[in-house]
């Protein structure tokens, strides 16, 4: 979960103007790694239609396109969405990603989707996240999955920042989720340890929360 070097700033106080500043120099970024537990979750499923919730620059909407999903990818910041449309433009993925602009406390893209993505769809902002994932899952069809993976705590490197945002657990996740255990099959549902590296080189274990569900 990025957080604002200085909360003072005036920036800080609109979200929009801070995901623009964090991605200004995104332009002429590379492409990376998709995320690891997508990879391990998401490979072994019948490609189809997939919204992810947040695409930041597009390293999961691209790996997603080329499994054969055809995707339906936002984010806040128009920055982030350029630097993704050029990536998935030089990847020849294009025709099988929609990348919009889009502020889901507004508006969430309508349709159908067989899987909704929302890796570490998080903000140092207040926002109706919980209420998003909701509208988000609704729109999952039958047979259709959710994948939701959230920061549970941060590096060292980020000491500043734990008393000024705090980390969801496992168990308030799944219940802002409110789904119902009749209409949903819990595929995975666990705090996931993986290595994290700060931007001086160094290591450390961190946790993610882990859910994956199944609508029946």
């Amino acid at each position: 979960m990025p957080t604002p070097s200085d909360p003072d700033q005036s920036q800080a106080q609109d979200p929009q103007a801070f995901w623009q500043e964090r991605y200004a120099q995104s332009h002429s970024r590379t492409r990376g790694k998709a995320g690891q537990l997508l990879q391990d979750l998401v490979a072994k499923l019948p490609p189809g239609r997939v919204l992810e919730l947040g695409c930041s620059t597009g390293d999961d909407s691209l790996w997603l396109a080329e499994q054969g999903w055809q995707v339906t990818a936002v984010d806040i910041s128009s920055h982030a969405i350029q630097t993704a449309t050029r990536l998935a433009q030089a990847a020849g993925l294009l025709a099988q990603i929609e990348f919009e602009v889009c502020d889901l406390t507004q508006a969430i893209p309508k349709g159908e989707f067989e899987l909704v993505c929302a890796l570490y769809f998080q903000s140092p902002f207040d926002f109706p996240r919980a209420e998003i994932l909701r509208q988000a899952s609704a729109q999952i069809v039958r047979g259709g999955h959710l994948l939701v993976v959230t920061h549970a705590s941060g590096p060292p490197w980020g000491e500043q920042h734990k008393k000024e945002f705090a980390f969801p657990t496992l168990d308030t996740e799944w219940a802002d989720l409110g789904l119902a255990s009749e209409a949903w099959e819990v595929k995975e549902f666990k705090l996931h340890t993986r290595l994290a590296r700060g931007p001086q080189g160094q290591e450390a274990e961190v946790n993610d929360n882990l859910i994956f569900v199944r609508r029946r």
